[in-house]
C-alpha cells in the first residue's frame, strides 16, 4: 500500500461538566463526545525518506507533522511521507479538527509504515499529542 485517502471527521461535545482543578493547572473534566459529518480531506503518499506537508490553509505548528514524526522517532520509521490536509472543519470552534488530524495520521500512517502499533498503543501516543486526540483513535462516541 503506497496511498491513503481518508476523510477526518470533527465532534461534537453533547455534554461538557468541568471537574477539579489538577496540579498542572489544567481541569479535568467529564464529556460525551460524537462524530459528526463536518470532515477534512486527507491523504498519505509513501516516500522514501522525508516527511512533508501540504496544507490548503498553512498552519503554524501543525499538529499533523508533530504526530508524523512521533511515529518517526519512537520507531526508528526510516519512510517518508506526503500528506496532503484539506481544510473543511472551521479551527478554534471546539470541534477537534486538529485533533482528528492527528489520529488520522497516526492510524493512516501505523498502515503505511507497516508498523502493527495496537489501538491502545497509539491512544498512548496520541495522548502525547492532546487531550481529544485519543477518542479520534477511538473512533465512536464515548464518555470521557
Amino acid at each position: 500500500m503506497n496511498l491513503i485517502e481518508i476523510k477526518s471527521p470533527a465532534k461534537l461535545n453533547l455534554h461538557l461538566q468541568v471537574l477539579n482543578r489538577r496540579l498542572d493547572g489544567f481541569h479535568n473534566i467529564s464529556s460525551l463526545f460524537t462524530l459528526i459529518d463536518i470532515t477534512d480531506g486527507m491523504s498519505f503518499k509513501r516516500t522514501d525518506k522525508y516527511i512533508d506537508l501540504v496544507e490548503s490553509t498553512p498552519i503554524k505548528d501543525n499538529i499533523v507533522q508533530k504526530a508524523a514524526m512521533l511515529l518517526k522517532e519512537n520507531y526508528g520509521v526510516s519512510k517518508g511521507v506526503t500528506i496532503n490536509l484539506s481544510k473543511s472543519i472551521p479551527d478554534q470552534k471546539g470541534l477537534g479538527g486538529g485533533s482528528s488530524n492527528a489520529a488520522s495520521t497516526l492510524l493512516c500512517l501505523n498502515k503505511l509504515w507497516d508498523l502493527d502499533l495496537t489501538q491502545l498503543e497509539l491512544q498512548s501516543l496520541a495522548l502525547q499529542l492532546g487531550s481529544d486526540v485519543p477518542f479520534f483513535i477511538y473512533g465512536k462516541n464515548c464518555l470521557g
